[in-house]
């Protein structure tokens, strides 16, 4: 799991640096629950909680700019940490335990030593904008026309 999120993480930034123009993006986690579905549709995809960062890149004219900086990103980001931590400690925003036989569609078990909640990490290096229509979004569109 830790090696996934450090590649992941890595391939973020490579992308970030890389881009041209201003250097801004965002990296989210999303966790997600499967809900099954009739045939020929495979299980649907629930998110039942989204993490975002948003990240631009500065250029510092020195090592002093950059200190301050750095010590700047670390409270928010530890502010920011603790939030999270307080708010998923509340059992409201954790998907039910399911049954034994749908454990694979609230948890993650490909990992050998960890069995996390099912989630993907995605990123782009484009501003924030509107989402897409996705497969999710055809797939109940066709599922609806299907069972007229």
């Amino acid at each position: 799991l830790d090696s996934l999120m450090k590649k992941e993480v890595a391939s973020f930034a490579e992308d970030l640096k890389k881009s041209p123009g201003q250097r801004t993006g965002q990296i989210s986690m999303e966790f997600y629950q499967r809900r099954r579905t009739r045939w020929p549709f495979p299980p649907e995809n629930i998110p039942w909680e989204v993490w975002t960062i948003r990240v631009e890149l500065v250029s510092l004219g020195n090592e002093y700019e950059r200190i301050k900086w750095r010590e700047k990103l670390g409270e928010v980001l530890a502010e920011k940490t603790l939030y999270i931590t307080e708010v998923m400690n509340k059992h409201e925003f954790l998907p039910k335990m399911p049954n034994q036989s749908d454990l694979e569609l609230v948890f993650d078990s490909s990992f050998h030593d960890v069995q996390p909640f099912l989630f993907k990490v995605c990123h782009s290096t484009d501003s924030p904008s509107s989402p897409a229509v996705g497969i999710n979004t055809v797939r109940r569109l066709l599922k609806d026309t299907l069972a007229i």
